[in-house]
């Protein structure tokens, strides 16, 4: 619904008091429509004194109080507490940094190795540390124990 004040350009009545609004008097005036592929298209128009349209509104908001809404999606926060939150976070940010080192090298030609290797020893002691602060994230597919393999027969 569109909503917009204006002047009466012709004698009309209120939708709410039902009275009349003289030609050149302020009022509120709305438009809603629906627009349908193959249901038929309406336009409704409705006029109200500016008073009575300030009272309309009051009541709907007494009879539709302020909902208390809960937070809801995103990822549930850690209990951790500050200091312990945010050594985390910086030990998060070292092992993203190790793995971007380690792409960058595994990039260049020749390969280097002995580095690449050397940056996955620093990184696995990053997650040990992490460990103390609370779980690994899922994503990095780190077990505590590796799979058992299956027997080939």
């Amino acid at each position: 619904m569109d909503v917009w004040v204006t002047r009466a350009s012709r004698k009309t009545k209120c939708v709410y008091c039902g009275e009349n609004l003289v030609k050149g008097e302020p009022m509120v005036k709305g438009k809603s429509w629906r627009k349908g592929g193959k249901a038929k298209k309406w336009v409704s128009y409705y006029r109200w004194h500016i008073k009575c349209w300030e009272e309309q509104a009051l009541k709907w908001l007494e009879n539709h109080p302020p909902a208390v809404r809960e937070k809801s999606g995103g990822r549930k926060k850690m209990d951790l507490p500050d200091e312990a939150r945010i050594a985390r976070n910086k030990l998060l940010q070292r092992y993203a940094f190790i793995t971007y080192q380690q792409r960058q090298s595994a990039k260049k030609n020749p390969i280097e190795l002995e580095r690449i290797l050397k940056l996955e020893v620093f990184r696995q002691q990053v997650i040990e540390e992490i460990r103390q602060y609370g779980p690994v994230p899922t994503k990095w597919k780190v077990g505590d124990a590796s799979p058992e393999p299956t027997p080939i027969v």
